[in-house]
């Protein structure tokens, strides 16, 4: 994946880019950055075009400006799209990234969407529970001992310290706004075959938000994984990549 920047209205913004075929948009989780998916984006490269922008507001993109919303994420991509010449035909999303891609499925971009233990529906977070929610993730990876996993988990944190230290407040947003979006409304208008991916022992965003959004959204399919929590596409980018392909070759 090659490393590019953009630049829009609101300033920088800067992307992964990789691979060859069908266009396919990656929108990472909150915090973390389209680094943290790396592992995960190399294996999707090798049959698809992905692209995996930075959120505004997330490492090197430019800062979110006071009273942003979330649509102004939604146009911020719209402009992203036209300015390097990229129209998506497959969206995947995980966390915060799969409630954009589920907006903006039903706005009409995209062919499919798949998104993973996405918020869209009202629930309650706090900073403490997401952090210990993450060092019960690290703590299960570290006793897998697989060197490329412990690897993925330590990139994974330097791209939250990143976001961290370039975009204090931004963090405060996402941990006190995302959670009171709601997405009902939107959801149904989906058209498009979506598919919506869920750790079972998710401790961040609960299972139930992904029964509730199976739903609301027209023939949506919801897969549950036994024994996984929030953060399978960074842990274990094998069985992620396995999960996606089964859905992208077999619809």
């Amino acid at each position: 994946m090659t490393t590019k920047s953009v630049q829009l209205a609101a300033g920088w913004m800067y992307y992964l880019e990789g691979g060859r075929g069908r266009n396919l948009l990656f929108l990472h989780g909150g915090i973390a950055t389209a680094e943290a998916y790396i592992p995960l984006l190399e294996l999707l490269s090798r049959t698809y075009h992905v692209v995996a922008p930075i959120h505004p507001g997330h490492g090197k993109t430019f800062a979110l400006s006071h009273g942003w919303k979330l649509r102004d994420y939604v146009l911020c991509y719209q402009d992203f799209f036209a300015d390097i010449g990229f129209v998506p035909d497959i969206l995947i999303g995980h966390s915060f990234g799969g409630m954009l891609a589920l907006v903006l499925a039903s706005r009409g971009t995209g062919k499919m969407v798949i998104a993973m233990d996405p918020p869209g529906l009202t629930f309650r977070i706090d900073s403490t529970r997401y952090i210990k929610a993450l060092a019960q993730e690290g703590r299960d990876v570290l006793r897998e001992r697989s060197d490329r996993k412990q690897h993925a988990m330590v990139k994974a944190a330097g791209t939250i310290m990143e976001t961290l230290i370039r975009h204090p407040g931004d963090i405060s947003f996402l941990t006190s706004v995302g959670p009171k979006y709601t997405i009902a409304s939107q959801v149904k208008k989906i058209t498009v075959p979506t598919y919506v991916l869920w750790g079972e022992n998710d401790e961040i965003v609960p299972v139930e938000t992904g029964r509730r959004l199976e739903k609301l959204i027209p023939g949506a399919r919801l897969t549950v994984f036994p024994g996984r929590g929030h953060n399978y596409s960074v842990t274990d980018p094998e069985f992620t990549y396995k999960q996606l392909a089964s859905i992208l070759t077999h619809p």
